[in-house]
């Protein structure tokens, strides 16, 4: 797992939305979930408010109005997209992570494997969601986080067949699946 036995850490959820990331995680001492979005954070105090280790704010990414070097953990978890500037969001969650702190993040892949069958097939590129600002691939990602001090540890993917089996679309795409060397090479 990304993440260590988090028993007595301390652990910032970063565009924490609804809260369904720390409803998940156990043990942690004590746990700030944090998002632009009033609302969101609105729902995520009423899903934590029987827990007095969950405090919620209203804050931005970019702009964590938090002490430097003040939470052993991070979650970033569906944020990444939704940022104006992933950079500058990234130079803060390392600014407040402790010496030794663990970032766990994810973001939709520019350079997936579907995105890849999209082009082979000549068809325009497209975003996994429409709410995002701008998507990312996992190198453009590494070096945000490499510039902001960070070392990456660890990185995994979900690995999806290409529409294989899907009845009038594989035939469409095999032939870019079995023959373009971008699709070749990711599978």
């Amino acid at each position: 797992t990304m993440l260590p036995d988090n028993r007595g850490m301390s652990l910032l959820d970063v565009a924490c939305g609804n809260g369904r990331v720390t409803r998940v995680l156990q043990d942690f001492a004590a746990v700030l979930e944090t998002d632009l979005s009033p609302e969101a954070v609105r729902l995520t105090a009423e899903a934590g408010r029987d827990d007095p280790r969950r405090r919620a704010l209203v804050m931005d990414a970019e702009n964590l109005q938090l002490p430097d070097e003040s939470f052993d953990v991070v979650t970033f978890i569906e944020g990444a997209e939704h940022v104006h500037d992933l950079a500058v969001a990234i130079r803060e969650i390392s600014r407040v992570l402790k010496p030794g702190g663990r970032l766990v993040m994810n973001s939709a892949n520019t350079g997936s494997l579907h995105l890849r069958v999209l082009a082979g097939l000549g068809l325009p590129n497209l975003k996994t969601n429409y709410q995002h600002i701008r998507e990312f691939n996992i190198k453009e990602i590494e070096v945000m986080l490499q510039d902001s001090g960070m070392v990456v540890e660890q990185s995994e993917g979900i690995f999806l067949f290409p529409y294989w089996g899907l009845p009038g679309v594989d035939q469409q795409v095999r032939h870019v699946v079995d023959t373009d060397p971008s699709v070749v090479e990711a599978l």
